[in-house]
């Protein structure tokens, strides 16, 4: 508690396991390749609450609330799980190539959500009253029965869900009440299908050419 610099900073290869980290100047929990931070806090520290921009870890069971930066960051090749990220400065979780984000409830952040980069999914999560998208893929993601409502601040392509990308499967999703868009893709290449989208304040779908669309309405 009440650290100049991060809480807890750890190697690779270690497990963080009911720990509470709050009131740091910089990060709550900083770790390296193939670390676990499994049910643990990380309230109102500097920057970010869990910061692991590396390889391979797990983030399972955790609360991070208003941290000055990011609720949660995670390299390439991670899991974030049944987590609680509330209220942080910037993005609820941003996380890398290949990772998968589950059952997690993100609000009140000041940025977006969820961040994921390609070949990643996010499914199972509540997503709500964030700045800016709810939750936001690249290319080539499965973004599969999450509830995503009253994200974004009502500019051009913020809202429930926006896919950037190509290759992206949008399935199952519930999208209601976001600032501008239910869902918005830039790219074309992406399979939508089963979602219900009502509401939201400019569309519930902007979805553009070239993409393979269920039926709306």
């Amino acid at each position: 508690i009440d650290n100049n610099y991060s809480g807890f900073s750890t190697f690779e290869g270690c497990l963080l396991q009911s720990c509470s980290a709050n009131l740091n100047g910089l990060d709550g929990f900083f770790a390296f390749d193939y670390c676990t931070v499994r049910d643990c806090v990380a309230h109102d520290n500097g920057f970010d609450g869990v910061d692991i921009p590396y390889t391979g870890c797990v983030v399972v069971g955790c609360v991070c609330d208003n941290n000055g930066s990011q609720g949660i960051i995670a390299g390439d090749g991670c899991t974030i799980k049944d987590s609680v990220v509330v209220g942080n400065g910037l993005n609820g979780i941003t996380a890398g190539l290949a990772c998968s984000v589950l059952a997690c409830t993100v609000q009140t952040n000041g940025a977006a959500g969820i961040v994921v980069d390609k070949n990643s999914s996010v499914k199972d999560c509540t997503v709500d009253n964030n700045v800016k998208n709810g939750i936001q893929a690249s290319t080539g993601c499965l973004i599969e029965h999450n509830t995503c409502s009253v994200n974004g601040g009502g500019n051009t392509g913020d809202g429930g869900i926006r896919c950037t990308g190509s290759s992206n499967r949008v399935d199952s999703n519930h999208l209601t009440g976001n600032n501008a868009n239910g869902l918005y893709l830039d790219g074309s290449g992406n399979t939508i299908m089963h979602n219900s989208a009502k509401g939201n304040v400019t569309t519930n779908y902007f979805v553009g050419a070239g993409n393979d669309v269920g039926p709306i309405g």
